[in-house]
């Protein structure tokens, strides 16, 4: 990814100071600036400066599309979250005939199939997480670890996890 713009800082090194006027040291003022991209010969700094943004996309991104994709942040909601209630302090149940792969997809809603009838399927609603208190979230993140660790997945160790909660009061 350094390429590019040390490609482009020998080009203006080059056309800029070596080749103008035939005097040494001093720039045009069209080329003085890096973001200028102003000639032909800046063509790799646009493209660079234009792909910047998607290049960000890819190295941020990939986490939360690999999550979206096989939806284990609401397996691990229903597995270890909080259930919605209702004001009467009921559970909140969800009926439906959306077919399950496109509940288990959404993003606004976390739910587990808990009884079919028909052609309709009952949900429980599941809290999301920005909506936890400290104690709610502790158990939440202890479920996942628990998880990574079954999987084999290497996670914090025992004292950086104590550490993290007495940061945060738990």
């Amino acid at each position: 990814m350094l390429v590019i713009p040390i490609l482009d800082i020998v080009q203006i090194y080059y056309q800029d100071i070596i080749m103008c006027n035939g005097e040494i040291g001093k720039p045009y003022p069209l080329y003085v600036t890096f973001l200028s991209c102003y000639s032909q010969g800046h063509i790799f700094q646009m493209i660079y400066l234009w792909f910047l943004p998607l290049y960000l996309l890819v190295i941020v991104g990939e986490e939360s599309i690999v999550d979206y994709i096989t939806g284990y942040k609401n397996i691990l909601i229903c597995k270890y979250g909080q259930p919605q209630l209702l004001p009467d302090g009921a559970l909140m149940i969800y009926k439906t005939n959306a077919p399950e792969e496109f509940m288990y997809e959404l993003e606004t809603l976390h739910c587990i199939p808990i009884r079919y009838e028909d052609d309709a399927t009952f949900y429980k609603v599941y809290r999301g997480s920005h909506t936890y208190d400290t104690e709610e979230m502790s158990h939440l993140i202890d479920g996942t670890v628990a998880d990574a660790k079954e999987l084999g997945i290497e996670t914090m160790t025992p004292a950086e996890l104590l550490e993290m909660k007495e940061r945060w009061g738990v």
